[in-house]
């Protein structure tokens, strides 16, 4: 029951918790820079690069922003409704000389989520080993977590309870969760609050160098800039074909590396995910902004709203929409505010 808390928890983690890459300072402008208008190069710009996250919601460069508004282009455009590049291959013969044993019992893909598994697994005697294709590392700005969630991670022993506190940014309280169509007439639709749900702020950064320092300490493996190439399951283990970066810049190392076990933790994005589910177009998508301001009024600012809208169902095209946001105060300051605003289509 608690693994199966942790998953939940690090799923719903999940949509903005990737790794970080190292990027220089001053990142030159992406060459389709004329696609985007001059005050989107303004804004990019100005941007500290000196780390850049490298998933989902995070890319701080306009080279990111071209990926994503590229990776949606493609989806509008039929790209998932292609057969995707298989990644695994299946071999239906042993590999294994007798009383030989593989490099790891457990491979885990994926690490910046990953690297949770890997110790909990690591803890429990089995010798793991985590495969990143960036750098194991959290962002800065913070994950919202309940109490009863974190403390999962106490009860399988990846966290004790000073360190919990130490990852804290901020906890807050009450809770409000409202659906109403006009904000100014309190009887309009329906609003309830309630507390502890969400309303701790975590720091990516601290609690996944924590973690995967303590993994390391006890004999865990992290390979970083690692592209995983192929996985191939045979009848006693699978292998993992990866390259890793070389001495020189044209070239690079193969590496293969055998477990009992691989576990995918690559996220929506896993290229595994993509050979399991085929050449199929999405049912639905969820669109997302988020951002990070200051200047709210500090005696105002200390609760947040999980799930709220203010708007009726609108018909757009073959879609009925419904905009709704969910908001955080911040644990850089008490003027501070994060705010995700979302909305469904088909």
């Amino acid at each position: 029951r608690e693994v199966v808390l942790l998953v939940a928890w690090l799923f719903c983690c999940s949509k903005s918790s990737l790794g970080y890459i190292k990027a220089p300072l001053k990142k030159p402008l992406s060459q389709n820079a004329f696609m985007v208008s001059q005050k989107t190069r303004e804004i990019f710009e100005k941007l500290d690069n000196s780390v850049v996250a490298g998933g989902a919601g995070g890319s701080s460069t306009l080279d990111g922003f071209e990926r994503l508004d590229n990776a949606w282009n493609a989806l509008k455009n039929g790209g998932w409704s292609r057969e995707p590049t298989p990644i695994v291959f299946t071999v239906n013969e042993r590999k294994l000389i007798e009383n030989s044993k593989t490099d790891f019992d457990v491979i885990v893909s994926g690490g910046t989520l990953g690297i949770f598994y890997a110790l909990a697994l690591q803890l429990a005697g089995h010798k793991v080993c985590v495969i990143e294709r960036n750098i194991v590392l959290g962002r800065k700005q913070e994950w919202n977590i309940s109490r009863k969630e974190i403390n999962t991670l106490i009860r399988l022993g990846i966290l004790t309870e000073k360190e919990v506190t130490s990852i804290i940014g901020i906890e807050f309280n009450p809770v409000r969760v409202g659906f109403k169509s006009d904000t100014s007439n309190p009887d309009n639709g329906y609003e309830v609050k309630v507390t502890d749900i969400l309303n701790l702020g975590v720091k990516p950064d601290v609690l996944i160098e924590l973690v995967k320092t303590k993994f390391e300490a006890i004999g865990g493996k992290v390979i970083e800039n690692a592209a995983i190439n192929k996985f191939t399951t045979f009848e006693d283990c699978i292998e993992v074909d990866f390259a890793e970066p070389a001495a020189s810049p044209s070239s690079q190392a193969t590496t293969t590396l055998s477990a009992r076990l691989v576990l995918d933790a690559m996220g929506n994005g896993s290229p595994i995910s993509k050979q399991i589910r085929g050449p199929t177009q999405p049912d639905g998508i969820c669109i997302v902004v988020g951002a990070c301001a200051g200047g709210f009024d500090p005696a105002n600012n200390t609760y947040s709203d999980v799930i709220y809208t203010d708007t009726p169902l609108t018909k757009k095209a073959e879609s009925q929409l419904q905009y709704f946001w969910e908001a955080f105060p911040a644990g850089s300051g008490p003027e501070d505010r994060t705010t995700y605003l979302f909305t469904y289509m088909d």
